[in-house]
């Protein structure tokens, strides 16, 4: 290997995450690769140039492994106060998406990626209902991992949404509350077949536990209306003609389907028993927590602790702009820090870059600083103690200003 092809950048911190901060260390990188990370002292005979990188820290990119591109177009729905609990938000959704042509939704969703790009993002799980959804990140330098999310809460919806899928690409389950079970098993069968991982909010509200439970509160009166409106549900049937209720937590059904496995990525999970705790950290299933979106709609708080506890570490993710007043991880991140000031903010960190990483399956190439990975650094102006990294980094908020590291 030509040492005039490696391109050691040096700083007086780098943030490996998969290992303890290097100070005064250096990243030796080669044509966009990461070849090394060590003090500066034991990899300065090995590079062709150094870069000198004063003042700041290196760290890897970020991961929102969780949002809603095609809804950027409906910030100001995420700006107003929610009522109504989790069915009148989604009332408030539907009458918006109507209101605003499709033109607007694409322009406001590749401004969102650019955003996120200037702060520092390097993937985002996209999840989109339309499948021209599926192009709004091309040509952008974030990377998007597009999922066409399927809905279809009796059998005859279920079979016309999966005799409908695509060829190619990847799919999400919306919820259990609004996917038939054959939908739900087509879905994940479809994703093992291609050994993709699949997406699906779970355990959201507790009008979601309330359903599923028992078929009762909110979510009936809602999904009633609209399966009459759509002529599926005749005036006066029973909806647990159509949809009986499984008697189960979210997580627990999702395992007597078969679909809690390492290939599932379970989103928000606001809602969980001990039971559900458990069987999460038998199945290893993978996790997402969006803690401003669950602030904005009022759902409550994640139990993040106790998933780190049983050694799940979830990814960071957004939401969308109809559910959040930003696209940005670094607030996740401190509203996160918010909620659970007893979680170091070092293990938060981690979430929103490794975490993120394994959420959504490309760890083997983002979310660390280590040999063999993707070089997507950025270098954060930072002038304080090792010991103050993590505190900044995770409740900065704007004061961090993350510039991506030129490893060409």
């Amino acid at each position: 290997m030509p040492a005039s092809d490696l391109i050691l950048h040096r700083a007086p911190f780098v943030v490996p995450v998969s290992g303890p901060v290097i100070p005064d260390g250096g990243v030796l990188t080669r044509a966009g690769r990461i070849v090394a990370v060590d003090r500066f002292r034991r990899l300065a005979s090995q590079a062709g140039q150094v870069r000198e990188l004063e003042g700041r820290i290196i760290i890897p990119a970020l991961i929102n492994c969780h949002c809603h591109l095609e809804l950027s177009h409906l910030a100001a729905l995420g700006r107003q106060v929610a009522t109504g609990g989790m069915t009148g938000w989604i009332r408030a959704l539907l009458v918006r998406r109507q209101e605003l042509p499709l033109a607007a939704a694409w322009t406001a969703g590749r401004e969102a990626l650019l955003t996120m790009r200037r702060r520092g993002v390097a993937l985002v799980a996209d999840i989109g209902n339309l499948p021209a959804s599926a192009a709004l990140g091309q040509g952008c330098e974030t990377e998007t991992m597009f999922f066409l999310e399927l809905l279809g809460g009796t059998g005859p919806a279920a079979e016309a949404a999966l005799a409908g899928l695509p060829d190619q690409g990847d799919c999400a389950a919306h919820a259990p509350y609004s996917c038939h079970p054959r939908l739900l098993r087509g879905l994940k069968a479809r994703a093992v077949a291609r050994g993709r991982l699949l997406p699906i909010h779970l355990a959201e509200s507790e009008e979601e536990m309330e359903f599923l439970a028992t078929g009762q509160g909110p979510f009936l009166d809602f999904i009633g209306e609209r399966l009459r409106l759509s002529g599926l549900l005749a005036e006066g049937q029973a909806l647990s003609e159509l949809m009986p209720p499984p008697g189960l937590s979210p997580v627990a059904y999702l395992r007597q389907l078969g679909m809690l496995d390492g290939d599932t990525l379970c989103v928000h999970l606001v809602h969980l028993t001990v039971q559900d705790l458990e069987l999460l950290a038998a199945s290893g299933a993978r996790a997402c927590l969006c803690p401003g979106s669950n602030r904005r709609l009022g759902v409550g708080r994640a139990p993040a602790s106790e998933l780190l506890r049983r050694h799940i570490l979830p990814g960071l993710g957004t939401d969308s702009l109809a559910s959040n007043a930003e696209l940005d991880i670094w607030r996740e991140m401190a509203i996160l820090q918010a909620d659970h000031p007893g979680i170091e903010p070092e293990l938060i960190f981690r979430m929103a870059t490794l975490g993120g990483a394994r959420a959504v399956k490309v760890s083997q190439r983002l979310g660390a600083i280590a040999p063999g990975l993707e070089a997507k650094l950025l270098a954060v102006p930072f002038a304080g103690h090792e010991e103050e990294i993590f505190p900044f980094l995770v409740n900065g908020g704007q004061a961090v200003a993350p510039q991506w590291l030129e490893v060409d």
